[in-house]
């Protein structure tokens, strides 16, 4: 396993904390077993937390895969705010998720991406 994680529970939403080297194998299998812990939980909104994650400039191909994956399982039921190194965000994986159903959000400010994982729509 090249990345490493945990879960925290916050007021009103699950923390995903990754740290260590991206790696798509391991992103790929993240959308299934992040779906499995909110509803174990019964906490539908979840900030993955990917600041310290090393190797964060993805391919255009891994930011379509990883969207894909995570707008056709979390399917507009579970909303997904990503905090990811500014320099590495290109909005791609974002725009994919949200035409496959998903509700994500990806920017580069801690503070921003719980404003907006908490603000009722």
């Amino acid at each position: 396993m090249k990345s490493q994680y945990e879960f925290e529970i916050k007021e009103g939403y699950l923390q995903f904390n990754l740290t260590g080297r991206y790696d798509k194998g391991e992103f790929l299998s993240f959308p299934e077993m992040l779906k499995a812990r909110c509803e174990k939980e019964g906490i539908f909104k979840i900030l993955i937390n990917g600041l310290e994650v090393k190797g964060s400039n993805l391919s255009t191909a891994d930011r379509y895969f990883i969207g894909e994956r995570i707008g056709l399982i979390m399917q507009n039921r579970i909303k997904i705010a990503v905090v990811w190194p500014e320099k590495s965000i290109d909005k791609f994986a974002e725009t994919v998720a949200l035409n496959r159903g998903g509700d994500m959000l990806v920017v580069g400010d801690y503070e921003k991406a719980v404003n907006w994982l908490l603000r009722s729509d």
